[in-house]
């Protein structure tokens, strides 16, 4: 549904987009916040992770927006999966993280089937298939979002260690 909305908001810019998801999601966190009376201030390293995080989440949903507004949503819907490649590292640097067997498939089978919507329908040469999807405006836009996703999600998994579970 989010990704279709966005096409359908393509009129619009997306630094404007984003600016007002921020802006609602910033005034419903303070609301939540004074509401519930359970909020404690953090450690400083969560304020350092969160100056971190804050400009990556923004940067995705700009280069996300910018993607789904430029190409057709069969193309770069399905090339959000590449964040994988770029989580299996940095899981490992942030985390010490290893997948298994099963992870590297995983990861093999989602660079193979982003690969294939390339193809058109039709028999490409060994590389027409990426030079297909590197022709679309919105690749990359979406390739710089995967790499933000891959940093979203370690940073995330790893802050888990200083919040608390309310």
């Amino acid at each position: 549904f989010h990704n279709t909305l966005v096409r359908t908001l393509s009129g619009i810019s997306s630094s404007v987009i984003n600016a007002s998801r921020f802006l609602g999601a910033a005034i419903l966190a303070g609301i939540l916040v004074f509401a519930l009376h359970l909020w404690r201030v953090p450690p400083l390293a969560f304020w350092i992770i969160l100056a971190i995080e804050i400009p990556n989440e923004v940067l995705l949903h700009f280069l996300t927006i910018r993607a789904f507004q430029l190409s057709p949503q069969s193309i770069v819907g399905p090339l959000s999966s590449l964040s994988a490649i770029f989580l299996v590292p940095m899981s490992y640097v942030l985390l010490g993280e290893v997948p298994g067997l099963w992870g590297f498939i995983g990861v093999i089978s989602v660079v193979f089937g982003v690969v294939l919507l390339g193809r058109k329908g039709e028999v490409p040469g060994r590389w027409q298939a990426v030079r297909n999807l590197l022709a679309e405006p919105g690749t990359y836009y979406m390739l710089g979002a995967t790499v933000s996703m891959g940093v979203g999600v370690s940073i995330t998994k790893y802050t888990y260690q200083y919040a608390s579970p309310l």
